[in-house]
Parts: structure tokens; C-alpha cells; sequence
């Protein structure tokens, strides 16, 4: 429950632009839940491999906490949208889910490596170019 509180806080702080929010929330993942953390690898990615296939209901939940998990994301991205952080045309459901499946894979690629290196490269590529003032003006100009 204190993760979740902690979490809360960084997503909602009003004070914070919305796109430092995500970046520091995933930074305090890789703490988290990289090798070096107390809980390496993700529980729900654990069991979408290993459970959800042959437990329907089972799948269900896991699909609501992914679902839920999306929601909260997507919510911080809207918060970027409205504060002209991302371009007005960003799909925040869509973004979300990109990022949480890429954040999801690189936990895995970290799991079977046995190294941070994997969600290293996730927060570079996305907080470092994705999502950078740079790149986005970047790819408006050749749309």
C-alpha cells in the first residue's frame, strides 16, 4: 500500500509538468523492480506468462490491472497534452499502452539478462527522444 501512495503522489503532483512525472515514476520502477531492487521483474508479467493463458478468470483480473495501469498513464499524458507538453493530435490511451508494453518487454529482456541495461535503454529512448520537445518538432515537420 505505501507503493501505491508513493506512486499516487508522483503521478499527481500538480507541481510537477506531467512528462517529468512519468520520467521520475518509471525511474522509481527501475528501482523498484530492477535487479538491483527488491523486487526484480514484474508480477503481472509473471503471470500473463505463466497463468493467464490457462486461467480465464484469472486473465480477467490481470487484464483489468493492465487496463487500470493504462488508465493511470494515459491520464498523466492527457495532463501533457493539455499543458502543450505533447502535440494536441496524441492519442493518450494509445501512448500508454505503447509505453507500458515497451516497459513490460524491457523488464523481461532485464529479467533474462540478469541487468538494468534493458529499462536503462527504455527511459533513454523514451524520456530522451520520444517524447523530447526536439523530436516531436522533429516529426511535425515531416508530416
Amino acid at each position: 500500500m505505501r507503493e501505491r501512495a508513493h506512486t499516487t503522489a508522483i503521478l499527481n503532483d500538480a507541481l510537477t509538468p506531467p512528462l517529468k512525472r512519468l520520467r521520475r515514476y518509471f525511474s522509481d520502477l527501475v528501482k523498484v523492480y530492477g535487479q538491483k531492487g527488491p523486487i526484480p521483474g514484474c508480477m503481472m508479467g509473471r503471470f500473463s506468462l505463466e497463468v493467464a493463458a490457462e486461467n480465464a478468470f484469472l486473465r480477467k483480473l490481470i487484464s483489468a490491472s493492465f487496463d487500470h495501469w493504462q488508465h493511470t498513464i494515459a491520464t498523466v499524458i492527457q495532463q501533457a497534452v493539455a499543458q502543450k507538453e505533447l502535440p494536441a493530435g496524441t492519442d493518450p490511451k494509445s501512448l500508454a499502452g505503447f509505453l507500458l508494453n515497451s516497459w513490460e518487454g524491457a523488464l523481461l529482456r532485464s529479467q533474462a539478462e540478469r541487468s538494468d541495461a534493458p529499462l536503462e535503454t527504455f527511459i533513454r529512448y523514451v524520456f530522451d527522444g520520444l517524447l523530447t520537445k526536439e523530436s516531436r518538432r522533429k516529426r511535425a515537420t515531416a508530416a
